[in-house]
């Protein structure tokens, strides 16, 4: 199928979803647990409550996919709108020794598998839910507490069929769980093939191309394992490679297209390829969800994500090698996940045409790409990427014209994360992160100045040693911070969501198994007003009957005073202040007048009556500072009613 990508997405959602990129997720992600449905143990009947989603026009969809322009991502799935909670929807039944378990059945007739979308996942610890197909041969989970995200969404990769079941097991004594199912993602594809591939056939690709496992995949199963199938909750499918950096510290980092959208909630599956050459099912299992974007561009069209969570030891994944001379290759390999389909390998055995910002490849000799292929690796014949998939109009009756981004190109982007010691390497080689030594642990510091609150972020605090692990755990002034609340980014990195701290000296503790370090650190008195909104998020709600927290931050004795607006546009008086609210001055409103405490923060509580999808702007001033006038961050958001 030809296809051509480009992104449509504008400048101003590309800063949005940049921010909301950063609500990344805990150690464990997508990643299942494995064990039995409790139905099955306690051999509950079978007939549980169906939910079945509205029916997908077929005919009004084929029509609209025909018209779908051809630069947009490969589309597999229509997503169905839900709101199906546990408190609302599925039945309860009591166990004998205390122990609950809820179960909701989900139908969308017609879907060649279901891919389940969270608003609300919050797990109790000790509970338990998996996700099955009516005959219960596909199993995902068990998903626990280790898989709750900051963020409070989650996704389930798809389950084939055109029917799936929750299952949640609620241990006695255990705190209320939070479940609500937010979209239903209806395969209207069958791209990922699961019948054929369980029987033996062929899954979604076309015929002409080659499975890794065959013979012409000898010598680059290292760079295979490398290569990752990313499904999308928004029902598209891409692909992207794990890459090496110089610090070869196992650092979890995906390289891939910008058109294949924003990945804070993807799923990243590992090794889904035939163990043998046309046979097999690939395993379904290897999974992390969700990531946190490191650099991207949508003109030169590629997206640096860092996994949510290292793949554990078992998926035994690589690290591709790169190569960022940008001498022409005598020849070229692309490994990638067409339509969704077990991985694949197309070979050029000619050197592709360099061009502006892409390597051209003219004529494919064995394999093609199609959609799903987007942000794949091209590789070099020494085993190092040298792009990554961008565009194309390959197929099988006419293999020609794929172009991939190359890595020289962008290395001004990607530079501070692939070379993150400043080395200037021009190569890597593909890693092994199994095989690295345990370094000794260590903590050393916070990379950067720590100030009381750092609203709009999360992970904002950098701290910096050796031998960090996924297990590692963090606790401020003797108070263990949640798992959720740090995010480790390789042996020698963990990036903290820190609590609100007085302004002083306090102590961190990490411990990594028997292991146990205690620093202290200060936390400064910022140089300007910090303020922040609710948790600081960008896009932060606030409702009329519900008073949202008003954190102001600043040296003692600081008397600042909170001003509002509709208006993004600016305020400037030269000299005297700057704001980046009020339509100079013209739409300005005032709130809470406070003085700064020898904490060096304090809360208000405010309620604000403004119209429902109210878009509101706020700074705070310093009063007592001089001139030009201090003033903060900017905080911004919606009123909701």
């Amino acid at each position: 199928m030809a296809y051509l990508h480009r992104e449509s997405m504008n400048s101003t959602c590309l800063v949005l979803c940049s921010s909301l990129a950063l609500l990344t997720t805990p150690a464990f992600a997508q990643m299942e647990f494995g064990g039995e449905p409790p139905s099955v143990r306690q051999e509950l009947p079978a007939p549980v409550t169906t939910q079945a989603m509205q029916r997908v026009d077929m005919l009004a969809l084929g029509a609209r996919v025909v018209q779908e322009p051809t630069d947009g991502p490969f589309r597999f799935a229509e997503v169905l709108p839900a709101e199906l909670s546990i408190d609302t929807h599925g039945e309860w039944e009591d166990l004998a020794d205390g122990d609950r378990v809820w179960r909701l059945r989900v139908t969308s007739r017609g879907a060649f598998s279901l891919m389940l979308t969270f608003s609300s996942f919050r797990l109790p610890e000790g509970a338990e839910l998996f996700v099955y197909d009516d005959t219960r041969e596909f199993v995902r989970g068990a998903y626990t507490h280790l898989n709750n995200k900051l963020t409070g969404r989650f996704a389930i990769q798809p389950t084939p069929g055109e029917a799936l079941t929750l299952e949640y097991y609620h241990p006695q004594g255990a705190e209320r769980p939070e479940l609500t199912v937010s979209s239903v993602v209806h395969d209207y594809r069958g791209v990922f093939g699961y019948a054929q591939l369980r029987n033996g056939g062929l899954g979604a690709s076309q015929s002409c191309e080659v499975d890794v496992a065959c013979p012409q995949g000898a010598g680059w199963q290292e760079q295979a394992k490398a290569v990752v199938r990313i499904t999308h909750p928004s029902g598209i499918c891409c692909s992207g490679t794990l890459v090496n950096n110089t610090a070869g510290d196992g650092a979890a980092i995906v390289l891939t297209a910008r058109h294949c959208l924003d990945l804070d909630d993807a799923i990243f599956t590992f090794n889904f390829d035939r163990p043998m050459c046309d046979m097999g099912a690939p395993p379904t299992t290897d999974t992390v969800m969700g990531s946190t974007r490191l650099a991207s561009d949508v003109d030169l069209d590629f997206n640096l994500v860092l996994l949510s969570a290292p793949p554990p030891a078992a998926y035994d994944v690589r690290l591709a090698g790169w190569d960022r001379t940008d001498v022409i290759p005598s020849n070229t390999v692309g490994i990638h996940h067409p339509s969704g389909d077990a991985k694949k390998i197309s070979i050029d055995a000619d050197a592709p045409t360099k061009s502006t910002t892409f390597w051209n490849i003219a004529v494919w000799d064995e394999g093609v790409t199609e959609g799903g292929s987007s942000g794949s690796a091209l590789f070099a014949p020494n085993g190092r990427l040298v792009g990554h998939l961008i565009m194309g109009a390959s197929d099988c009756s006419a293999p020609v014209n794929d172009f991939y981004g190359r890595l020289a190109e962008r290395w001004d982007m990607v530079a501070p994360y692939l070379d993150p010691l400043g080395t200037a390497q021009m190569t890597t080689d593909t890693l092994d992160p199994g095989s690295l030594p345990t370094p000794a642990f260590n903590v050393a510091g916070f990379m950067s100045e720590v100030f009381p609150i750092s609203p709009g972020t999360r992970f904002d605090e950098p701290l910096s040693g050796s031998g960090f692990t996924a297990a590692t755990t963090i606790a401020i002034d003797g108070t263990p911070l949640a798992a959720a609340s740090y995010l480790w980014q390789g042996a020698s990195t963990l990036q903290l969501d820190m609590p609100l701290l007085d302004i002083g000296t306090h102590m961190l503790t990490a411990s990594e198994g028997a292991s146990t370090q205690t620093i202290s650190f200060d936390v400064a008195t910022p140089s300007e007003p910090i303020f922040q909104v609710g948790t600081g998020d960008l896009g932060q709600a606030i409702f009329s009957f519900v008073p949202t927290p008003f954190t102001y931050v600043g040296g003692s004795g600081d008397m600042q005073l909170c001003l509002f607006s509709l208006s993004n546009l600016p305020s400037i008086l030269p000299g005297l202040v700057t704001l980046e609210i009020g339509n100079n001055f013209m739409e300005l409103a005032n709130c809470a007048m406070i003085t700064i405490p020898s904490t060096g923060h304090f809360t208000v509580n405010e309620s604000l009556n403004l119209q429902p999808l109210t878009a509101y702007f706020g700074q705070t001033v310093s009063l007592n500072s001089g001139f030009p006038v201090p003033v903060s961050n900017l905080q911004s958001g919606v009123f909701n009613f």
